[in-house]
Parts: C-alpha cells; sequence; structure tokens
C-alpha cells in the first residue's frame, strides 16, 4: 500500500480536490518560471482534478503536485518507449531552495514505479534539469512543442535511500 505521507517532506497526499486545483491556480511564478503559470477557469479544474493530478498538502496549504502518464507528457515529445512519465511542480515560493530533489525523490518513493521514470523539461529550465540531472536522470531527447522546447529526461527507478 502506497504511504499517504511523503516522507521526506511530511506532506500529506490526495488526489487534487477542486479548492486544492484552485489553489494551484492561483500560484504566480516569475519570469521565465512564468510559463508554469495556469490559467483562471473550469476547464483547468477539470482536467487537475479529473486526471492523474495529486496534491501535495502541508497542513492546508498545496505546496505541491504531480501528475502521471498522459497528464504528464508535453505534445511533440516521443513517449513510446516504455516508462512512467511524471509531471510536477512546487508552490512558487518554495522553489529555488534545493527541495526539488527531496521532493522529487518523495514522489518516486510514493509511486513506487517498477518501470524507468521519465520527466518533460523546458530547455531552458536549467534549475530543474541540474535537479532531475544530480538524482540520475539523463537526457534523451529534444523536441519543440507548440509552447517551447522541451526534453526528455529518463532514469531507471530506484528508491532513493536518506
Amino acid at each position: 500500500m502506497q504511504e499517504r505521507v511523503l516522507r521526506r517532506m511530511g506532506w500529506m497526499v490526495r488526489s487534487m480536490s477542486v479548492h486544492d486545483a484552485r489553489q494551484v491556480m492561483g500560484w504566480r511564478y516569475p519570469a521565465p518560471y512564468d510559463v508554469y503559470n495556469l490559467a483562471d477557469g473550469d476547464e483547468v479544474v477539470e482536467e487537475l482534478t479529473a486526471g492523474t493530478y495529486r496534491a501535495a498538502l502541508d497542513g492546508d496549504l498545496v505546496s505541491g503536485f504531480f501528475c502521471t502518464g498522459r497528464d504528464a507528457q508535453v505534445p511533440g515529445g516521443d513517449y513510446s518507449e516504455a516508462a512512467l512519465d511524471i509531471g510536477l511542480g512546487l508552490r512558487p515560493d518554495l522553489t529555488g531552495r534545493g527541495l526539488g530533489g527531496e521532493f522529487i525523490a518523495d514522489v518516486l518513493d510514493w509511486l513506487s514505479p517498477a518501470v524507468p521514470v521519465r520527466l518533460t523539461v523546458a530547455v531552458f529550465n536549467q534549475r530543474a534539469q541540474r535537479c532531475y540531472g544530480a538524482l540520475g536522470f539523463d537526457i534523451t531527447e529534444r523536441f519543440r512543442a507548440p509552447h517551447g522546447e522541451f526534453i526528455l529526461m529518463r532514469r531507471d527507478w530506484a528508491p532513493q535511500r536518506g
């Protein structure tokens, strides 16, 4: 059975609720990360609550989220090779503080995938690339999507200890 709490961060994980989705939609990242700002609208709420999105809560606040499968893919990438696609985000005030590595390691432990793991990362997001590279992810592809250039990063999964 999967843990309900992220081991390192201590955040509770649950399926994304409407309240959680509205919190995430209110997050505002500074440039150049503002491409991650979500639009406001019922269709965004529906996407965040109907798919594989999970909220990671510190008390009543959504501090991070993650999704898997098609929800984590960007049009234009080659996702034909077997892997678990993971997408994730941290609340803007938590970014750039060295928490990303712990968060993705917690998410990997929580998911316990039996296949390699793949992340799609914006080319400009060097901060995320360094974080994922430090966890053993390697760049496998670069592609152009309608809203920018992306890379795929992949790693054979093994539990992180510590």
